[in-house]
């Protein structure tokens, strides 16, 4: 997937990947989808990957799941558009519940 972002847009990269964390029922490749997600827009923005309004409300939603990487990796494709976005991340994370911004804060002070 890293050498596939050289002869691919990174975008549709990107799509492919969020519906592969969507679509899958398998734990593993929802958390790897999410970890190389978060790796694209830690290496291009999140504006050069996605659209931050339709992908990061998706993204947030993986912030409740109960397995750990799936959750980690979700809480880590967050930080890495907090570093692109800033405060207006938390503009598309309103439909997230007061335990799971709790994590994301959390997470943030973690990493800055």
């Amino acid at each position: 997937l890293k050498k596939a972002t050289q002869v691919y847009p990174a975008s549709k990269i990107f799509a492919m990947l969020a519906d592969t964390a969507v679509y899958t029922r398998n734990q593993k490749s929802r958390a790897e989808a999410l970890l190389e997600m978060a790796a694209l827009t830690e290496r291009l923005g999140l504006e050069q990957v996605c659209v931050p309004s339709k992908a990061l409300p998706s993204v947030g939603a993986y912030v409740a799941e109960r397995d750990v990487s799936v959750r980690n990796a979700a809480l880590d494709c967050l930080v890495a558009a907090h570093q692109t976005l800033g405060e207006r991340l938390w503009k598309h994370l309103q439909k997230l519940e007061q335990k799971e911004k709790d994590m994301v804060e959390a997470r943030l002070r973690k990493t800055k």
